[in-house]
């Protein structure tokens, strides 16, 4: 019994040790990608790897997910404080919808960037983006598509994230939506942000903001518009849009109001995915990863050593053999 007893705990230690080894070098490996791509500093990496060890013990993401979401954000030129301030809302957006990591990653990074927002603003984006996925008819692909074309307009027209959302929505409800709904909100923006522009003038001067388009398109709808004097006002690719919005200005209003309350709707749809025994599973699979992690950080300098040591016997070996024998 004894002799079993001692194999069995031998046995898991072996498991465990391969284990810790397995999952501790791709983390390693991980974060040294990290680190070459964001050029961080030591203080910087070391602020980076204990935010990616934390957020794998903690959401449904392992450690080297989440150093993998780090390195996408160093690949879309975020610094290394940025990256510390983005990764938490992005994780929780991709959980809450489903989504690829590194999808998530570069949607919502170029969403920023296309409405000059700073990274401290990842909760406000990423939360209007899983409220919107989950109150219309957008999802990951239709706002990545419509976003790229529309979001540094939307912000030179004066329209923050949560209104080009909700008019995106609108338009994805109807039937309009990717890059038909991207570039004609563009051309539609445009038009507005001209005090010269025949739309400015029509609509009793230029509109900088949601809250200026919404009464604007219900006094244009009760004075009533045809179908030539919109494509003269916007042009034909931006007809059918611009006939949406003016029928719905309603809900494009409700639609904004909800985008506006929207704080903290990413966390909440994800925890109510993980709100099940495969997500709680799921969360402990990556905080077993974690204790991994831990108990290969006090493995890796004698695993180092052994290492080393194999590679300069190996050397030394292959180097004898290479030495010509005499006849």
């Amino acid at each position: 019994v004894g002799i079993a007893g001692a194999t069995a705990a031998l046995y898991a230690l072996g498991k465990a040790t391969s284990f810790a080894i397995r999952v501790g070098t791709e983390f390693e490996q991980s974060m040294a990608n990290v680190k070459a791509i964001s050029g961080a500093t030591a203080i910087q990496f070391k602020a980076l790897e204990d935010n990616a060890i934390m957020l794998g013990k903690s959401t449904r993401f392992t450690a080297s997910e989440v150093a993998g979401l780090q390195v996408e954000f160093s690949k879309l030129g975020f610094t290394a404080s940025e990256i510390n301030k983005v990764t938490a809302g992005t994780l929780a957006l991709s959980s809450a919808v489903g989504s690829d990591l590194a999808v998530s990653a570069a949607t919502a990074g170029a969403t920023f960037r296309g409405f000059g927002l700073d990274a401290k603003e990842t909760g406000r984006v990423t939360d209007v983006m899983a409220k919107s996925f989950s109150a219309s008819a957008l999802d990951m692909q239709k706002f990545q598509d419509s976003m790229k074309y529309v979001a540094p307009v939307a912000k030179i027209a004066g329209f923050g994230i949560e209104g080009t959302t909700a008019i995106l929505g609108q338009l994805a409800n109807a039937g309009i939506d990717g890059s038909m709904a991207g570039t004609a909100l563009r051309k539609v923006f445009l038009e507005l942000s001209n005090e010269n522009s025949k739309l400015a003038k029509r609509l009793g001067g230029s509109v900088s903001s949601i809250d200026e388009l919404i009464p604007a398109l219900r006094r244009l709808n009760e004075e009533g518009v045809s179908t030539a004097e919109m494509k003269d006002l916007v042009g034909q690719r931006a007809i059918s849009a611009f006939s949406i919005l003016l029928d719905g200005a309603d809900d494009l209003d409700t639609l904004t109001e909800s985008f506006r309350n929207a704080g903290g709707s990413a966390q909440e749809m994800a925890d109510i995915q993980l709100d099940t025994l495969e997500g709680r599973m799921t969360i402990m699979k990556s905080a077993t990863e974690g204790l991994g992690i831990a108990l290969f950080d006090h493995l890796s300098p004698g695993l180092n050593e052994v290492v080393e040591g194999m590679t300069d016997l190996i050397s030394a070996t292959t180097k004898w053999l290479e030495i010509p024998t005499s006849e």
